[in-house]
Formats: structure tokens, sequence, C-alpha cells
């Protein structure tokens, strides 16, 4: 990175509130704290993951900041009571610990954004000249949202870094609330898309109903705001992986890592369209810079760990590890560790322990990789029983043909697999695999059948 540009690490703020419920508006504030002072040029702001990694932890200043290559950190307090909110804010050197100003605010909640808006212009004028007057613009929000609303809307995103399927459903409740009382304001929107993504792509709900919920609020968000980088991110997901237009997905997902050069996720989803383009050192690149803006987060590990089997498979599954340690409990590390191992490398009985651990976290994913793997080692019995679970899941709730297409090709068994990925791709369903399932599906490219899917996919199976 640039020496003349300042990293700095918004902190989580502590909750001085004496209640455990204003955890929420705490890490609110800090967030769009950091939103704030990364629209400054000349400074860099480093992700939420790599701040909030810190959370709860007392850590020393300098430790912190070798950690996650931190200049300066802004620290904070929030004491809440009633409508009534007293914030303490200090920028401190990470080098050695030296504050370079501190204050204290008590104000209304009906402050609120006033109050960000004066903490975020008071940290860029402490790391380099005054703001001229269009940037100052830049910090202030396009629309101020009525307060009820954006106290929905971060309670909602509260739920939505927990990533458990329950809070999924409630975060998606409580942004609906938000519209409703401020048809204005953008970000629950895309708030919205987000959870249906990963709703979508996990096959909680059926994929292609995923889609279509995230292209209506897309839309919206967009017009309401067409410099909110999480929607132009959104837009670029559909097109890239959906629609298959990479051309377009790639131009909305470069205007979002303009826009927010602090997110990994927008990275990692533009490195795969990259490199099926056959632009691997790009995507390479890509994936470096997601690391590089959030090494604290076992998500962007594991995402960037993946995509980087295209250019270099074993520093790939290192960085899948990583992730896996990070964060053995979330499921999806240990999704993509099994497929990173099975699918890129053919190491299919290393991949049985990570996938087993995501699928017994709830993740029918992981579920029918298993059945697959075990059928493709001769593990019949093993293979029989995660089989048997999903048929068990499927009475109940949406299983994704993907999964049958995954355990047919296991079985070696090419009609069925082809049926199932008809069935996938004319709902729109499941469209990652073609990126991923080169070991479990490479079997039948040359089938008959295959160029029509390859042909209705972009190309991407055959690549």
């Amino acid at each position: 990175r640039s020496g003349a540009e300042p990293a700095v690490a918004v902190m989580p703020f502590a909750n001085l509130s004496g209640d455990p419920e204003q955890e929420y508006f705490c890490d609110g504030m800090a967030e769009e704290v950091l939103g704030a002072i990364g629209r400054v040029q000349g400074l860099r702001v480093l992700a939420r993951s790599s701040s909030f990694a810190f959370k709860g932890k007392e850590a020393d200043p300098r430790k912190v900041g070798n950690t996650i290559g931190a200049d300066h950190l802004l620290e904070g307090s929030v004491r809440r009571a009633g409508d009534r909110i007293r914030i303490s804010a200090r920028l401190v050197q990470a080098r050695d610990g030296t504050q370079l100003w501190a204050d204290r605010y008590d104000r209304t909640i009906s402050d609120i954004f006033a109050l960000q808006d004066e903490i975020s212009v008071e940290v860029a004028n402490q790391l380099r000249t005054a703001l001229l007057p269009h940037e100052l613009s830049q910090l202030r929000r396009r629309h101020l949202p009525d307060r009820e609303a954006h106290d929905l809307f971060i309670r909602g995103r509260h739920l939505w870094y927990r990533r458990a399927e329950g809070d999924l459903m409630r975060a998606i409740e409580l942004y609906e609330q938000a519209i409703e009382i401020d048809p204005l304001y953008a970000e629950p929107h895309a708030g919205i898309c987000e959870v249906f993504l990963v709703l979508g792509l996990v096959a909680i709900i059926p994929s292609h109903s995923a889609w279509d919920r995230m292209r209506r609020e897309v839309a919206i968000a967009l017009e309401l705001d067409d410099k909110l980088a999480a929607a132009h991110a959104v837009r670029g997901f559909l097109a890239c992986y959906v629609d298959f237009d990479v051309e377009t997905g790639v131009q909305y997902l470069e205007r979002a890592i303009e826009l927010d050069p602090t997110s990994g996720h927008f990275h990692c989803w533009l490195s795969t369209p990259l490199a099926l383009s056959g632009r691997v050192d790009e995507c390479m690149a890509h994936l470096e810079r997601a690391i590089e803006v959030e090494p604290m987060s076992a998500i962007i590990q594991t995402l960037a760990g993946a995509n980087m089997q295209f250019g270099d498979p074993e520093r790939g599954t290192r960085h899948m590890r990583n992730g896996f340690e990070m964060q053995p409990d979330n499921p999806m590390t240990g999704m993509y560790l099994g497929i990173g191992l099975g699918e890129f490398q053919g190491r299919f009985e290393e991949a049985i322990a990570p996938l087993e651990h995501s699928a017994a976290k709830g993740w029918i994913m992981s579920l029918g990789l298993l059945a697959s793997y075990h059928a493709r080692l001769g593990n019949l019995e093993e293979a029989r029983r995660a089989e048997a679970q999903l048929d068990e899941i499927a009475a109940d709730r949406y299983v994704s043909p993907f999964f049958r297409a995954m355990i047919a090709a296991g079985y070696g068994r090419p009609e069925e697999t082809l049926d199932a990925l008809e069935a996938c791709v004319s709902t729109g369903d499941g469209m990652f695999i073609f990126v991923l399932m080169k070991q479990t599906l490479g079997f039948i490219l040359d089938h008959p059948r295959t160029a029509s899917i390859i042909e209705r996919t972009g190309g991407s199976l055959g690549q």
C-alpha cells in the first residue's frame, strides 16, 4: 500500500449502556462512521471484519496495528438512555498508542446522523489537510432516513452478520419494516438482496426465487441511490453468476469496488468471472487485495482461497484451512474447504472431515457433497446414509436438484447427472457449481447432452 495513505481502523464501540440489547446500536454507530471515513480520498479504511475481530477484547494498540496493518485506531464508547446518547471517541497512533484527538458528545438520538458526520470529519481532518467542500458533501448521506427505519435497518444488519438461518429470516422482516416506514431508504433494499443471496446459494430456498427477489430489490436500491456499493455488487453478482453476462457483471463489480474499497467480498465475486475469461493474473490480484483488506475475515480467507485454486491450488488450500481454523463452527468454511480439496485437487478422502463438520451444522450442500464423495470413494454405506438424510430433509423443505446431480455423478451415472443439471439450469438454480465442480462433473463433458448446458451457462462448465 502507499505510505501516503494512512490506514485507519474503526474499532467496535464499547456498550456502556448496561443493556446488552443496545449492542446492535453500538456496532451500527461504529460501522457507519467507518463507511463515512471510507469515502474520504487519501485515507485507507480497514474493513469491518478486521477491526471487529477484536470486539470484546482488551488489545494493545501496537498489537492491533501490527495484526491488521493499521496506522491509526478510532476507539469509542456509547451510552444510551432513552432518547439521550453519550459518545466518547478518540483517535490514537497504533505504533505507540499516542492520542491524537479525543472528544465527548452528549446529544439526543435525533442528532445521530449529524454526530456520525462530525466524528468522521474530525478524524479525516486529523489525518490529512482540512476537507474540501466537495469532500464534505461526499461524507453526507444522500437521503436522511427516518430514525425508526434506520434503527430497524441496523438491527437487521446486526442479525445478518450471524448468518444463522433464523437470524437471516428475521433480518428480512426488519428490513421490510424499515422500507415500509421510509420507502426512500435504499440500504434496506440492498440488505434484503444480501440475505437472499445467501439463502439462494446454500439452497435454504429455491435459488430462482432468491434471484427474482434480488432483481426487484436491487433495481429499487439503485434507483434510490446509484452510489450504493452493495447494490452495484449485487447487480454484478446476478449478471455474472445467474445471467452469465460476464462483461456487464464485471462492470458493476468494478464500480462496487470503486465505491467501497473495504469489501473483500466484492473482490472475490469479481475474481471468478475474470478467471473464467482467461484473465487469471487479474483474478489473483483481486484475491490478494481481498485478503489485504480483510485479513481477519474467515469468510474472505475461505472465498479467496477457493478462487485461488484457479492459479495456485496449494496456496488456495492454505487460505481455506486458515478460514476453517478461524471459524470451524461456520458451515461455510468447512464446505468450501471440502470443495477445494475435492474438486480442484481430487483429495476426496481429506475433504470428508470438513464436509462432515459443515453438514453437522445444517448445510445440506455439504450433505450432498458427502454422499457424492463417499460414492466416488466406494464407501457405499456412508453414501447411502447421507443420501437418506437428504431424502428426509426433502420431505419437509426445498432441496436443490443440484444435490441430486452431485450424488448421481458420484455413482458415475451420466444420464441422471445431466437430468438434474438440466433442472438446475432451467430454474436458475445452483449456478455456482459450473465453476467449482471440476472433478465431479468432468466425466460428462464429452456427453452429447452437455453442449446445450454449456451453451446455456455462458460456457463456464466447459472451461
